[in-house]
């Protein structure tokens, strides 16, 4: 199966100039006997337009053929046509367009016209330049900075000067044997003491209820409550 491929040395090109395209032509499978290869192009003229590449392998055969533009075209866009055959092989074709350019090399108003515009679109006639479109000018609001309300630092509290005189060092960890006396003495006293509020406290319960019992006593030795069956006459 052959396989045709172009590369050009260069896609525009002024009156009266040529460009050089490279064509490189492969079989794949099998080699190709007798191939051909052509080329041609309405606006200007290809050569060789015909040349015979004999066997034709895996690897290709690259050939140079020479595309040349008539000093008197017009700025625009060309086409070459190139073709590769060989016996018991389909034929193969590829196209290549080129620019032509004014004498200035500037890209004709249609060709930079179009290019200018989105795909889809198009072109203007010959001549007529796009019009052009001024972009909006919008202004934007004046933006005023944010206010950041300062934080209220508190006033230093005052602070009373100490004379060195009155600082004294801390005393160490450790207790000596007077010390730790005059501690267990402190706490025997306030186990007396509360022993002693307690005694005290039973006792004044006691005489409260002896005052309550005799006050229930009648003189004479009756004693008041309330009258039962039997209780009107008292014993004597």
């Amino acid at each position: 199966m052959l396989s045709i491929g172009v590369t050009v040395s260069s896609t525009t090109v002024r009156p009266g100039e040529s460009v050089t395209a490279t064509v490189h032509v492969a079989s794949a499978g099998a080699t190709a006997a007798g191939t051909v290869l052509r080329a041609s192009s309405a606006r200007a003229s290809a050569g060789p337009a015909t040349r015979g590449l004999g066997n034709v392998g895996s690897g290709g055969v690259s050939v140079p053929v020479a595309v040349k533009v008539p000093a008197g075209a017009a700025p625009g866009a060309l086409t070459v046509d190139f073709s590769a055959s060989a016996a018991r092989a389909a034929t193969r074709s590829r196209t290549c367009t080129l620019v032509v350019t004014g004498a200035a090399a500037a890209l004709p108003p249609r060709v930079a016209a179009k290019a200018d515009l989105p795909p889809g679109l198009p072109a203007p006639a010959e001549g007529v330049s796009p019009p052009v479109v001024a972009a909006p000018q919008v202004a934007l609001p004046p933006v005023a900075p944010p206010q950041i309300a300062s934080p209220r630092i508190a006033p230093a509290r005052r602070q009373t000067a100490v004379p060195v005189s009155a600082l004294r060092a801390l005393r160490g960890g450790s207790f000596n044997a007077d010390e730790l006396g005059a501690l267990q003495a402190g706490v025997l006293a306030a186990m007396a003491s509360a022993v002693a509020l307690l005694l005290l406290r039973l006792r004044l319960a006691r005489r409260a209820r002896a005052a309550g019992r005799h006050a229930l006593v009648r003189p004479g030795g009756a004693v008041s409550g309330p009258a039962g069956p039997g209780s009107g006459t008292p014993r004597r």
